[in-house]
């Protein structure tokens, strides 16, 4: 089966919808920067070990943006501890840093750290992130050499003994991580059951009833040792995005991605006085750049009192075009505000805009009502 990759040790500050004054650290590199070199790539082995060691991952998901800074952390045997610090982060400190996945499959990114405690097993925390709240829960400890999804939908954990192969499973909600079931296939295949599912007898009659149906897992772990590399391949889902994690300026205060492919990027420094303008493709060099000071900028803020529609806009001149990334904020009822981001070009003598394109809504983010309102 596929194996998890190992990464450097760590501290890990994971931010999620990131504060003004967090956005932005001269001494942080982004992790993007450096995965283009020998020694680092975001899902793959990193090499150095350094103490003072950092960097940032960040990205764009359903609307929200993410990001989550690495520090080396080079002690061993340190399991995974998590700590609430508003407004300033959430620190995990762990020898390694986590692989960025959504292991519930509810469609938000979670943390997997692993903590090596032996030659191959190890503890994995696993940090499911919660969209309602914004942040982290408690981890999940899993013990294993290796965690992946199997075709039934539960999580696998698989911990060896030399050539002895042991297998924990676990039912996945949005909001937990349970244990259900183990298999020992070494010599007589022997299942017991976990969690609220225990005590059992270990026949396979009195298999818990949600289990029944899929006798074809249990016939294939009660035999793992005679499976062929094709029935595994076809059995377990490693840990590998299934899309790459995009590369968002951690400095970023709009993104915009639109439906050709191109991405609208507006960037400040921590004071606010300087902003900085990208179009073109994701993760490619920019057909377009432009760098303003804040005097030669333009925000602009209307609020509808009858709607509550709050328009906000920054105007950057380029000649005779301006370019104006904005955002319309309408409150709901019983919901959060409902958010359209857009980019329109405008020309000099030209009355209508000759560029007016909304931004796909699950893959854009602003910070300019925080901008505008602190």
């Amino acid at each position: 089966m596929t194996r998890l990759r190992t990464i450097i040790a760590c501290v890990l500050i994971a931010f999620t919808a990131l504060p003004v004054s967090a956005q932005t650290s001269d001494d942080i590199a982004t992790c993007a920067d450096l995965r283009q070199t020998d020694n680092f790539s975001i899902q793959g082995n990193i090499n150095f070990l350094t103490d003072d060691f950092s960097c940032s991952i960040d990205w764009v998901e359903n609307g929200r943006h993410r990001a989550v800074i690495w520090t080396s952390y080079s002690d061993e045997m340190v399991t995974s501890a998590f700590t609430y610090a508003e407004p300033g982060g959430d620190f995990v400190k762990s020898q390694r840093p986590p692989m960025v996945y959504d292991v519930n499959q509810d469609g938000s990114r979670d943390l997997v750290v692993f903590t090596l405690l032996g030659m191959v097993n190890g503890q994995y925390d696993v940090y499911l992130f919660e969209p309602e709240t914004g942040s982290y829960l408690r981890p999940t400890p899993i013990f294993a050499s290796e965690i992946y999804h199997d075709a039934s939908g539960m999580l696998v954990a698989q911990s060896r003994n030399g050539a002895r192969a042991f297998f924990d499973f676990y039912e996945m909600t949005d909001h937990a991580i349970t244990p259900v079931l183990a298999i020992d296939a070494q010599d007589k295949c022997q299942i017991q059951a976990r969690g609220t599912r225990a005590p059992w007898t270990g026949k396979i009659e009195d298999l818990p009833e949600f289990m029944r149906f899929d006798p074809e897992m249990i016939d294939y772990y009660c035999n793992i040792y005679d499976q062929t590399e094709a029935a595994n391949v076809a059995r377990s889902s490693p840990f590998e995005p299934e899309t790459p994690v995009q590369n968002v300026p951690r400095d970023a205060i709009f993104y915009c991605q639109l439906e050709n492919g191109n991405a609208a990027i507006v960037t400040s420094n921590a004071q606010r006085s300087v902003y900085t303008y990208t179009y073109g493709m994701i993760d490619s060099l920019p057909d377009l750049e432009l760098r303003r000071e804040r005097s030669e900028s333009t925000s602009r803020s209307t609020h509808d009192a009858q709607s509550g529609l709050i328009r906000e806009e920054l105007v950057l001149d380029n000649g005779d075009y301006a370019y104006v990334p904005y955002v319309e904020s309408r409150p709901t009822p019983n919901g959060p505000d409902i958010k359209i981001h857009g980019l329109r070009v405008t020309q000099l003598g030209v009355a209508e805009p000759i560029f007016d394109k909304t931004c796909i809504p699950e893959m854009s983010f602003d910070h300019l009502l925080s901008q505008n309102r602190s």
